[in-house]
C-alpha cells in the first residue's frame, strides 16, 4: 500500500509521511491554481502520455523545463541548431560578397589604377607606389632606397603613409617586404 497523503494545513503544503530512501523520493502536496485552458492542456497531455496521471505529467514538465533553462534538453538543442543555421547563412552571404568583390578587383587593370590622377599621393608616395606596381613582386625598404635613389628619411614616411592608406601592405608580418594588396610573389593576384 502506497503512502497516504495528509490534509493540507493552512491551505499551502502537506508532506506525506516520511519514507525511507529505499522507498523513493518524498512527495510534497502543493496547492496552486492554473487557468482553465492550461488545465485542459494538462489533462489532455496526462491522458495521452501519462495514463491520466496529472502529477506525473507536471513532474516531467518541470524536469524538462529545468533542463531547458540549464541549457540542456531538446528545446535548447533546437535553439542552438537554429542559431548555428543562422550563422551559417550569414557566413555564406559574406563569402558570396567577398567573391563578388574579388571578381571586380580582378577586372580592374593595375596600370589603370596606377595612372588614375596619382590617387592624391605625394611625389615620394607616387614613386614608391609606381615602383612596386612595376616590380610585380614584394620589395624590401633597402630595394626601394637603392632603386629610387631616395634616402631612408624620405622612403620611410612615404611607405608608412602608403601602408596607412592601404595602397601597400607588408606581404607577411615581420618579413619587411612590401607590395601592392592582392599581389603574391609571382606577380599575380592571390586566389
Amino acid at each position: 500500500m502506497g503512502p497516504s497523503i495528509q490534509p493540507i494545513p493552512s491551505g499551502r503544503v502537506a508532506r506525506c509521511p516520511p519514507m525511507s530512501r529505499e522507498d523513493g523520493p518524498v512527495f510534497i502536496r502543493r496547492k496552486f491554481t492554473i487557468p482553465e485552458p492550461q488545465d485542459a492542456v494538462l489533462v489532455n497531455l496526462a491522458d495521452r502520455h501519462y495514463q491520466g496521471n496529472v502529477s506525473l505529467c507536471l513532474r516531467a514538465a518541470i524536469e524538462d523545463h529545468r533542463e531547458s533553462l540549464n541549457g540542456q534538453g531538446k528545446l535548447a538543442t533546437q535553439r542552438l541548431a537554429g542559431q548555428v543555421d543562422s550563422i551559417r547563412i550569414q557566413q555564406e552571404e559574406i563569402l558570396d560578397e567577398i567573391t563578388e568583390i574579388r571578381g571586380e578587383i580582378l577586372e580592374v587593370p593595375q596600370d589603370e589604377i596606377a595612372s588614375s590622377k596619382r590617387l592624391g599621393m605625394s611625389d615620394e608616395m607616387w614613386r614608391l607606389y609606381s615602383r612596386m606596381n612595376e616590380a610585380k613582386r614584394p620589395l624590401r625598404v633597402d630595394d626601394l632606397i637603392e632603386q629610387l635613389e631616395l634616402p631612408l628619411s624620405r622612403v620611410q614616411p612615404a611607405l608608412g603613409q602608403l601602408i596607412d592608406q592601404a595602397y601597400v601592405v607588408e606581404i607577411e608580418e615581420g618579413s619587411h617586404r612590401y607590395g601592392l594588396p592582392g599581389y603574391c610573389q609571382t606577380g599575380g593576384f592571390n586566389e
